[in-house]
Order: C-alpha cells, then sequence, then structure tokens
C-alpha cells in the first residue's frame, strides 16, 4: 500500500473547519472560518515542505506572462525532485513503472524524467512560454477570469494562512484511514484575490511526492482519462490530461476526484 509508505503524511497534524456543503460554482460563502483550523508548526521544518515553498515565488499567477525561469529557480526545482526521489514512496513507484515496463532507465533517469514532465516549460496560454505542469497543479494559475489548476493543499493553506484565500464550502470529502490517518481529501470552491475556482478538488495532508507518484504513474498509464486507485481502502479517480509539444509529454492537468 503506497500510502503506508508516505513517511511525510501529516494527517495526524491538520485539523479542518468544513463547515458547509455546497454545489459546483456557487459564489455565496456559506463558510465564513478558514478551512484550515490547525496545522501543527512541526509541519513547516520538514525537509520537503521547506524545499517545496521554496518555489512559491518563483511564478506568475497568468500562464499568458512569460516566466524567468531562471538558473536559481531551476536548481531549487531539482532540490525539490531530488528529496521527493529519495523517499520511499517515490523509490517503490520508480520499481513498480519499471517491472510493468512503463518506464526504462536509471533513478537519475528517472529523477530527469520527472523534472522534465513536471517543469518543463510549455504554452498553455498558445501564446509563450508561461505554464509547466508543476505549476498549473502545485501552484495554480488565473486563466480567463477563473483560478486554473492549483490541487495542492499545503501552498492552498499557505495562500489561506496569507488571508489571500477564501473557503466558500465544500460538496466532497474522502478520509484515508479512521481519523484521517492517512489524510484524505476534498472536492470544493473558493476565490483567490476574489477569482473563484467554481470547481476544485486535491488531497488533504498526503506528502507532495506521494501526489507526483500516483499523478505521473497515472499519466504514463491511464492517460487523459480517471484513473482509480485505492488510498487505505478509499477509492480515488485520478484525471490527468497531456499536454504533446514536438513529442514531448508534459503534465497539462492532474487532480482527484473522490466518488460519493
Amino acid at each position: 500500500m503506497l500510502i503506508a509508505e508516505d513517511t511525510n503524511n501529516v494527517g495526524g497534524k491538520i485539523e479542518l473547519n468544513l463547515q458547509c456543503t455546497t454545489h459546483n460554482g456557487n459564489t455565496q460563502d456559506c463558510s465564513p472560518a478558514p478551512l484550515f483550523n490547525h496545522v501543527d508548526p512541526s509541519v513547516m521544518e520538514m525537509p520537503i515542505y521547506v524545499k517545496l515553498a521554496a518555489l512559491y515565488d518563483n511564478y506568475k499567477v497568468s500562464p499568458s506572462s512569460a516566466e524567468d525561469h531562471t538558473e536559481d529557480e531551476q536548481m531549487e526545482e531539482m532540490a525539490v525532485i531530488e528529496e521527493m526521489a529519495g523517499t520511499s514512496v517515490m523509490k517503490t513507484t520508480y520499481q513498480f513503472l519499471v517491472e510493468k515496463g512503463v518506464f526504462t532507465g536509471t533513478e537519475e533517469d528517472w529523477q530527469r524524467f520527472l523534472y522534465d514532465t513536471w517543469f518543463g516549460m510549455y504554452d498553455r496560454a498558445k501564446s509563450i512560454l508561461g505554464s509547466s505542469g508543476f505549476e498549473h497543479v502545485f501552484i495554480g494559475e488565473i486563466k480567463g477570469g477563473v483560478v486554473s489548476g492549483f490541487h495542492n493543499w499545503f501552498h492552498w493553506y499557505m495562500l489561506e494562512k496569507a488571508g489571500e484565500l477564501n473557503y466558500l464550502g465544500y460538496w466532497e470529502t474522502a478520509e484515508f484511514g479512521p481519523d484521517m490517518e492517512y489524510g484524505g481529501g476534498i472536492s470544493f470552491t473558493y476565490t483567490w484575490n476574489g477569482t473563484q475556482k467554481p470547481y476544485g478538488s486535491m488531497f488533504l495532508a498526503t506528502s507532495p511526492e506521494l501526489e507526483m507518484a500516483l499523478y505521473t504513474t497515472c499519466l504514463m498509464t491511464r492517460p487523459d482519462a480517471k484513473c482509480h486507485v485505492t488510498l487505505a481502502g478509499r477509492d480515488v479517480y485520478i484525471q490527468t490530461w497531456r499536454t504533446v509539444v514536438g513529442g514531448n509529454t508534459f503534465v497539462g492537468s492532474s487532480y482527484p476526484c473522490y466518488p460519493l
């Protein structure tokens, strides 16, 4: 069970305040309090979250704005990949994909593949190199007057804590293990500096490497479709979308769905 190997999972270190149920795209705020009631301060000191947070000032929210993608930023990105690649979750994922014949190459090749697939820049706005799979999924973008992507709980929490997000309500939740021992998930709606995400979904308390491992595996084995996985006995479907540019495949989007 991959989630049992998720050593950076913080399922026992977060408290949520779900408040009201709502529906896709409802602009009414029926949840006046924040979604995250508490996150243990020790989470901020865990190496993977420190490295992840270091990326948050590297991106522009509009995919039509060119990203400078400096050498220092690329080093920060590679540091995240290297931290992930050293975990049991990612080592198990690599071995699984090799055994199934889905991936061929060394662990060093695997790191380069993850970096290129997730951090490779492409043209989402049809005009400029302003996006990547990582930015879309783990950071979030604003395009055409709505929030686009944005499926990572840790960045979501950091922005809510900073007062930039307003949680409006949810319609589905998932628990991985009793009392969210291994975290869980949510589908919900919110605004980011006044711009709404009509339908959003994300894992909760899972590590970034678990999320990237699941998303990458589904992208490679069930691309552009809903990919069924079971996490601590809970059915989850992961929707992936590819972006193919010049024969190279990048992450277009990837996010979890929770059947009732």
